[in-house]
């Protein structure tokens, strides 16, 4: 592809990134020969279709010029549906040169390096390659000739991509000096040579007189079938196979990637054998390669016995680097390979002279050393240096010829000195040769010269001896040459030795006592090395896994209760116990029943994917994800399931993967870096343990420590590991701690683990008794903070210092803990505290709550910094004696039923309990809010409250604002960042204390400072101050990896609107980490991050870890407070010139947003607080509508442009496919106006998640904005081109906007409510349509429009206009508008607004107000501005009129005619009423008409308005006559059975009407409430009790029939009435009509006996507004008001003894 070519698809990157049909382009292209099948596999195994899309264009870019890409893309493009883009990409103007190809196009050389990557290298696990050896292949083979060379980190990206493996960079010492040097892991060099006899089956190997043949990894299709068929046929086999796998394009490096599912898909109709003796040629020509770079073999250590652990492995190299200048006691090593080609004499005789030479040479230089037989000495054309090859020769040879060697060459009078000098050969096993090989060892003498030994002794050789220089009777005396080899020395340098004796034989004295004096191995230290970086405690966030053996049989509960606490201690995250009887007499048991423990049982087949559902097994998955208590698996047997222990065999079998499979889950949860697996051997019966070891050491090779009281006790996992070559002896000398006893690890561990001093957990109960909380009970209620109604245990020792660290913790910036509050003077009490407790007090006893509300909410809007949460906490340390109180930490699907069993803990008559809930989730925290109030109504409904006070909780909701608004509600309490008089007062007295302690004790104490927070809330939030402090230490810090870090948490800090803690996991990504995941040299395991922070970032920094026993450890990480977090965050952008989003495209593509089926808690938590940075709006400053966006974007709006707003979220959605990011793309695009932008958005939020009624509406505000942009003001004059477009946008706009009512019925919301903003959205969009219409010119005429959508004819030259499919539309969308503004009528009329249990819940947008609006705005369209009817116009016109004229009143509802109520209109109630009985009385009398007229008296009647000319026989005929008609197509109307019931209902001043049959009464009350439930279906869900009520129309009144109905707005005395007071009102008591009834058993109805007028009596139930838990009232007579909402009539005010009448009172 040439520059010009380039340069056009470059234009149109983003469209042709945007394409989903990747597939079928390269499917197209691999037809045309453009790409090839190795192309087409690398490309479609990218993952996402923009990732797939952008490596084919790469692909292509790099093709050379006769292959066309460029041509054939356009093709591929065109012939799958893309042909605009392709003509958009050819007519794309460009300025490159089209016949330059640029030396300078880093991909231009992808093909031919990727080719000589294949042929030199292949993957193979566990291997290494150093990366510059791959870049002298790529010099030698010239693959960058002509272009400009790669650079080195591009070249490695190129090779780990190429291979799917992983590079590495290591530190090594090369000539005195550190260098770094890159490794490919995972990768290792081709065995290029031919096919050695032997090595491969007689089918594969090759005939001497042939060619050698190619390589199959580089074979075509056609050369890969040649090659296989004569292969198949010296098996035997047929050739026909070959044809399938030449039709799919089956090339060679394709072939040997096969398995056998691959072979069952391609080769369906082969039979089995067939297949399988084709995957066994497969796996014979992949055959394990050479390996090159395998790591280095540890040598044993110097004259000790070979016990079970020294085993050398074939083939594997070892350190031959030796140096004679070193000390004398450090041991000298010399390396010999053994001859095969030489006979076995030839070779012992070798052996002998070796070994006396080397003796000779040591013991003259008074030198440790050991000379080696079997490993290569040098690389050669055989052996790499330092191969372990090993000799055959059996072992009594070898020390026979050694004994006879040494026997001959010394003097008789040294026979002594050198046997007790040269030890005796030792023999180290070889593993790794097969099984039927013989065996193999290396064989190593080690000569140890002691000072004590030789004294000043010379010791001289004889020189005849076989393999000598040359042969000879005089003695010689041997040392080493430069190259540390043996050597006899001539008469010069054997003078120069007699001379230097004695200076040799004093440093060998020297170096002998201080090797006697070195210390003895600490265990207790290499424990800790292991488990905490060599601290004494834990100083880094680590996840603990323990691998638990069978017990020993003397291991009891009451030894495991002594000496293995540590195993609750460590509280590791999974436990692996190989134990059987773990669950009824193990480490389970005791942990279980003795230490109060609490976990969660697995067994191996919950993860086998065999035995279970792939739904199952994703949603138990899914469960643990969130796990809170260690994960306890047995392993081999668990008796409370009847799982038997299995035999290795048998576990092999049925267990290993599921084990194998649960043990990668919990890794890819928590991540490897940070897992430590801890392997406790108590006992040798552990053989099924063995194969788990093995396992979980090789997912977890840098991380595991062994644990055994004795060597014995592990010898057999030692040799076991060894022989399965899973750790190296240098691993299990570092990582096995064997000596300690079970007491002495114990002890270790339990400081390690750093556990606070258990706190008693006392609660209080409601008869004043105070109860103990178990630590398995606060374990289970791990969403909650308990505070303890009991003292705070703190060490009387350490209080002191407690104090201190608690109060610098705080006045940093910390949240306070509750030992702040413990501690005196240590918590200022804002000036609002004392009025805050009365606010709670009266909310615990209920004093102000709606009559059904169970939940209480004190809300609190606080500043950051103002003391908010610190308040609320105090507020529950004041009530803790009382109350049962909690801090929710968290609110997940159980937080609901641990509160209510925190609330009931032993005590059956508990007191409300007082809950925190600080700064969390809107919808989360109202999905809890409605869950606990249905919760609380039923234990009212069932259980004996009393009505006066049922209170199920009471909730402190604290909400951080960075702005307050100026008009604050009455029940509301604010905080806000401005401290009066007397709190500064108290911060400076504070400050002057702290500054004398200070001065007193340096040493000891803090500078004050230091404590930031503190120093803040002195200056009483001074602007500058802040901004100076912040500057002055963020300037401290100067590690480039403190500073990213300072940037990203103040970042997440300053825009994350919860402004919540970052685990410091999910940080790992972004932090550039020092250290690397292997020991150190003196055995230390490099700490995590967190743990290497320098002491100015601590300053700014909180970094907090939970250390409690009944809580898992984490640490969590964030700035202090928010307004140090934006100042940071500013210092930060300057120093590194950066910007916000450049920082928020840093962290995205760190990888937050991959692997989202199964990644880590931390990551997941991460992504949600990504999520919450884009999407949440904040409140604006005025406290009443919300932000257009979050505050980061407009940030990056304001200070970075609007297009770079859309960049980066456009580039967090190509990330992570969300479809409400798409939504917030869509909106953006719409403030733009850009239409096909936020069209394309939108529609791609919908097809992601159609499930969604919000994202549905943004998709119809998009048409309806264009609408108001095309239709604009009141001046729009449309043409005929016009009208046709709009029309057309209004038909997406209500199609959308329909979808979105469709959705919304079926959706559930977080608050139960159905979404009316498509109801509202079909509306307006239709009345933009109208205002359109009223400019054409056929609807000139005021009534035109009206007459064209209402009347049945239609004038001629609307068509001139309008298509026939435009007019059908315009008529079906006004009667379709009309349906939805009934549907929004009655859900504002039956239904009270939703209650607003959130103080940052806005006001909705579409409510009642601006339905009224709504109404008004259509209403002139249809208005008429005549009142009287026109003479001389036909009747149906008349009606039509007339209804008009109703219209244009407002009273085409009970809803609208009641709102003219409430404005005084009688004037308009009136006429409607009189134009409803004309049309009643010349129309068709149909449903409507009755409704129309029995509304506007009703509500005149309600009034105490009398409608003119009306008798009660009318109202109870009109009132039939609806009931009768009530089934209306497509709608249920609710208004047939109240007006029925109402008008119906039996009192004595209507006995002389003539009323329905009770028995009809009865069946309309049991439709009415059916009706009821069919229109309004989510109220029947008893989870959604937050939703909103039904409102209480009419009631019964005192009077006469006609009179007798009153409304619940003529009741103004209730209003500021309590609800116990309200109903006992002289006027109230007045006005309504008083009831009775027998209240029935469960509170909930009331039995009313009636007669008719023949006397007979009936029974008909009424149901209570609430329900009744006085258990006196229970079964008796009450009295009650009878109350009509549109759910049927209700009992209210309901009292045992009967109300006077007003005229009594007064008496």
């Amino acid at each position: 592809m040439n520059s010009q070519q380039w340069e056009k698809i470059l234009k149109n990157w983003k469209d042709l990134t945007s394409q989903r049909n990747q597939c079928d382009l390269t499917y197209y292209l691999e037809s045309k020969g453009v790409l090839t099948v190795d192309d087409h596999d690398r490309i479609t195994q990218k993952g996402t279709p923009k990732d797939c899309m952008v490596a084919l264009l790469h692909t292509l870019r790099s093709k050379p010029p006769e292959k066309e890409a460029y041509k054939f893309l356009l093709q591929a493009l065109t012939e799958n549906g893309c042909e605009d883009l392709a003509k958009s990409i050819e007519a794309t103007p460009v300025e490159g040169d089209p016949t330059i190809r640029a030396k300078c196009d880093p991909r231009s050389a992808e093909d031919k390096i990727r080719h000589v990557l294949v042929s030199y290298f292949c993957t193979h696990k566990g291997s290494r390659t150093a990366f510059s050896e791959i870049e002298s292949i790529l010099r030698k083979e010239k693959v960058f000739q002509g272009i400009d060379e790669w650079k080195r980190e591009d070249i490695v990206n190129f090779v780990c991509d190429v291979f799917s493996v992983p590079s590495e960079t290591k530190i090594v010492r090369r000539k005195m000096k550190n260098k770094q040097v890159i490794y490919i892991k995972d990768l290792c060099k081709r065995d290029l040579s031919s096919t050695s006899p032997g090595s491969h089956s007689s089918a594969l190997t090759h005939s001497p007189g042939k060619e050698k043949p190619k390589h199959v990894c580089k074979m075509t299709c056609q050369e890969l079938r040649q090659y296989l068929t004569d292969i198949l046929k010296a098996e035997g086999m047929g050739v026909k196979l070959l044809d399938d796998l030449e039709a799919n394009s089956i090339s060679g490096s394709v072939f040997l990637t096969l398995d056998e599912k691959h072979l069952e898909k391609i080769l369906s109709s082969a039979k089995f054998g067939e297949r399988h003796k084709l995957f066994m040629i497969i796996q014979e020509l992949s055959e394990r390669p050479t390996l090159q770079n395998e790591s280095l073999v540890h040598l044993r250590k110097f004259d000790i016995e070979v016990d079970y652990m020294d085993k050398y492995h074939i083939g594997r190299c070892c350190d031959t680097s030796s140096c004679v200048a070193d000390k004398t006691t450090h041991p000298h090593r010399v390396f010999n390979l053994i001859d095969i080609s030489e006979s076995q004499d030839e070779v012992l005789e070798f052996i002998g002279s070796a070994v006396v030479q080397f003796a000779s040479a040591c013991i003259n230089e008074r030198r440790d050393g050991t000379i080696y037989f079997g490993i290569s000495p040098d690389a050669s054309d055989c052996h790499k240096k330092g191969e372990i090859v090993g000799t055959e020769i059996p072992k009594q040879d070898i020390e026979a010829t050694i004994r006879r060697y040494l026997g001959k060459s010394f003097e008789s009078g040294y026979r002594s000195i050198i046997k007790n000098t040269v030890r005796d050969a030792r023999f180290v096993p070889i593993i790794g040769k097969g099984e039927n090989s013989k065996s193999c060892w290396v064989v190593e003498v080690d000569i140890r010269p002691s000072d004590k030994m030789l004294k000043d002794d010379k010791i001289m050789t004889y020189h005849s001896l076989p393999g000598f220089p040359k042969p000879s009777d005089q003695l010689c005396l041997y040392g080493f040459s430069e190259d540390g080899l043996p050597k006899p020395l001539n008469l010069e340098e054997t003078v120069h030795f007699e001379k230097n004796l004695y200076r040799v034989v004093s440093q060998r004295k020297k170096d002998e006592d201080d090797k006697r004096f070195a210390p003895p191995i600490d265990l207790r230290k290499k424990l800790l090395n292991l488990l905490t970086g060599g601290c004494d405690v834990m100083q880094d966030n680590v996840y603990p896994f323990i691998m638990l053996s069978p017990l020993a049989p003397h291991m009891d509960q009451e030894y495991l209760s002594e000496n293995i606490l540590f195993v609750k201690s460590l509280q590791p995250d999974l436990v692996l116990d190989f134990d059987p009887r773990g669950s009824s007499n193990g480490i389970y048991a005791n942990l279980d029943q003795k230490q109060d423990d609490s976990m969660q049982v697995l067994v191996p087949d919950n993860f086998d994917k065999k035995k279970n559902l792939e739904t199952d097994l994703n949603r138990f998955k899914a469960g643990l994800k969130d796990l809170t208590r260690t994960a306890w698996m047995f392993c081999n047997g668990y008796q409370e399931m009847a799982v038997e222990p299995a035999s290795c065999y048998e576990w092999k079998k049925k267990q290993k993967e599921g084990f194998r499979n649960a043990l990668q889950f919990f890794i890819d949860t928590f991540g490897a870096e940070r897992i430590i697996l801890i392997l406790c051997l108590f006992s040798e019966n552990y053989e099924v343990m063995l194969d788990a070891s093995d396992e979980a050491i090789s997912k977890l090779q840098n991380s595991w420590i062994v644990l055994s009281d004795t060597e014995k006790t592990a010898r057999h996992w030692s040799e076991s590991m060894l022989q399965r070559c899973t750790v190296e002896r240098k691993d299990l000398q570092e990582r096995c701690i064997f000596g300690l006893s079970w007491f002495e690890v114990n002890s270790i561990l339990l400081q390690a683990a750093q556990i606070t001093t258990p706190q008693t957990y006392q609660l209080p109960t409601s008869r004043g008794a105070l109860v103990g909380v178990s630590e398995k009970k606060l374990k289970d209620w791990c969403d909650l903070d308990i505070l303890t109604a009991g003292d705070l245990q703190v060490d009387i020792d350490k209080s002191l210092h407690t104090r201190k660290k608690v109060e610098q913790q705080f006045y940093r910036g910390e949240q306070a803990m509750w030992l702040n509050f413990w501690f005196d003077g240590q918590v200022l009490k804002r000036d609002v505290h004392y009025h805050l407790m009365q606010r709670v007090e009266e909310a615990l006893k209920g004093t102000h709550k709606e009559e059904e509300n169970t939940v209480t909410v004190v809300p609190i809007l606080h500043q950051p910094m103002a003391g908010g949460t610190t308040s609320a906490r105090q507020i529950l340390w004041e009530f803790r004696n009382k109350y049962k109180c909690c801090l929710v930490l968290t609110i997940s699907d159980t937080t609901l039923d641990q509160l209510d069993e925190f609330r009931s803990y032993r005590d059956s008559t508990p007191l409300p309990i007082l809950i925190l809930i600080d700064n969390e989730d809107e919808e989360k925290y109202i999905q809890l809010r409605g869950r606990l109030e249905e919760k609380g109504r039923k234990l009212w409904r069932g259980s004996g409250w009393d009505d006066q006070c049922h209170v199920y909780c009471t909730i402190i909701l604290c909400h951080r604002r960075s702005s307050l608004p100026k008009e604050i509600k009455r029940d509301q309490t604010v905080l806000r960042q401005e401290l009066t008089k007397r709190e500064l007062e108290w911060f400076q007295h504070k400050w002057e204390e702290l500054t004398k302690v200070y001065t007193k004790d340096k040493k000891s104490n803090i500078n004050p400072k230091f404590l930031i927070s503190f120093n803040i809330l002195k200056e009483n939030f001074d602007k500058d101050y802040i901004t100076k402090v912040v500057r002055e230490f963020t300037d401290d810090v100067h590690e480039l990896s403190e500073i990213e870090l300072l940037k990203f948490i103040s970042f997440l800090n300053t825009y994350d609107p919860y402004f919540k803690a970052v685990r410091v996991s999910a940080l790992d990504k972004l932090i550039k980490k020092t250290s690397s995941a292997s020991l150190s040299q003196i055995g230390l395991r490099p700490l995590q991050w967190e743990a290497q922070l320098s002491q100015p970032v601590k300053v700014l920094l909180n970094l907090s870890t939970n250390r409690e026993m009944h809580r898992k450890p984490r640490t969590y990480i964030r700035v202090f407070n928010k307004i140090i977090a934006e100042n940071i965050l500013d210092n930060m952008k300057v120093r590194l010139d950066q910007k916000d989003s450049s920082i928020m495209q840093q962290i995205v593509i760190s990888g937050v947003f991959q692997n989202t089926s199964e990644d880590m808690p931390d990551m997941r938590d991460m992504r949600t607080l990504i999520n919450n940075i884009v999407k949440k709006r904040e409140m604006q400053d005025d406290g009443k509508k919300k932000h257009r966006f979050s505050k980061f974007v407009l940030h990056v709006e304001k200070h970075e442009g609007a297009e770079e707003a859309l960049a980066i979220l456009e580039f967090i959605f190509n990330e992570n496919e969300d479809a409400f990011t798409a939504q917030l793309i869509s909106r953006y695009y719409i403030t733009l106006k850009n239409w096909p932008k936020a069209e394309l958005y939108a529609e791609r939020a919908t097809s992601l998640y159609p499930y969604s009624s919000f994202l549905w509406d943004t998709y119809g505000q998009v048409f309806k904005e264009q609408l108001l942009e095309m239709i604009g003001n009141e001046d729009f004059q449309s043409s005929s081109m016009d009208i046709h477009k709009i029309i057309e946008v209004s038909r997406k706009c209500v199609y959308t906007f329909q979808k979105e009512q469709v959705v919304s019925e079926r959706e559930t919301t977080y608050d139960g409510e159905i979404n009316l903003a498509g109801y509202f959205g079909e509306i307006r969009s239709f009345e933009l349509l109208l205002r359109a219409m009223k400019n054409v010119p056929c609807f000139s005429m005021p009534a035109s429009l009206q007459e064209f959508l209402v009347g049945n004819s239609t004038k001629s030259n609307t068509q001139y206009y309008f298509t026939e499919e435009e007019i059908e539309y315009l008529k079906n969308q006004f009667r379709s508008s009309e349906k939805a503004m009934r549907k929004l009528d009655d859900e504002f009329l039956q239904m009270k607004d939703s209650f607003n249990y959130d103080v940052t819940l806005l006001p909705q947008d579409n409510n009642r107000s601006d339905l009224i609006n709504l109404k008004i705005n259509l209403d002139k369209h249809f208005s008429t501005s005549n009142p009287q009817i026109p003479k001389n116009i036909p009747k149906p016109l008349q009606y039509e009129y007339r209804s008009a004229l109703i219209r244009t009143c407002g009273g085409s509802s009970l809803n609208q005619l009641l709102i003219l109520h409430s404005q005084n209109k009688e004037k308009e109630i009136r006429q409607i009423y009189h134009l409803a009985i004309e049309n009643m009385r010349e129309g068709s009398s149909s449903f409507h008409d009755f409704r129309m007229v029995l509304d506007s008296a009703t509500v005149l009647m309600g009034a105490k308005l009398q409608p003119d000319n009306l008798s009660y026989k009318k109202l109870l005929e009109w009132s039939k006559q609806l009931y009768m008609k009530r089934k209306v197509e497509g709608y249920q109307y609710l208004e047939p059975y109240l007006y029925y019931i109402m008008y119906n209902f039996p009192t004595d001043n209507r006995r002389k009407e003539n009323l329905c049959p009770i028995v009809d009464l009865k069946r309309a009350i049991e439709e009415w409430f059916e009706a009821f439930k069919q229109k309004y279906p989510k109220r029947n869900r008893d989870d959604l009790a937050y939703r909103r009520k039904v409102k209480t129309l009419f009631f019964l009144a005192n009077g006469q029939p006609l009179f007798d109905i009153i409304h619940q707005d003529s009741l103004e005395e209730m209003k500021g009435s309590s609800r116990q007071d309200k109903w006992q009102l002289p006027g109230v008591r007045e006005k309504l009509q008083l009831m009775k009834g027998i209240l029935l058993s469960h509170g909930d109805k009331i039995r009313m006996q009636m007669k008719n007028a023949a006397g007979n009596s009936f029974e008909v139930d009424i149901a209570t507004s609430y329900h009744v838990r006085r258990k006196e009232m229970l079964q008796k007579q009450v009295f009650f008001y009878l109350g009509f909402s549109f759910s049927g009539p209700k009992a209210f005010g309901i009292s045992l003894e009967g109300i006077p009448t007003y005229g009594d009172m007064q008496t």
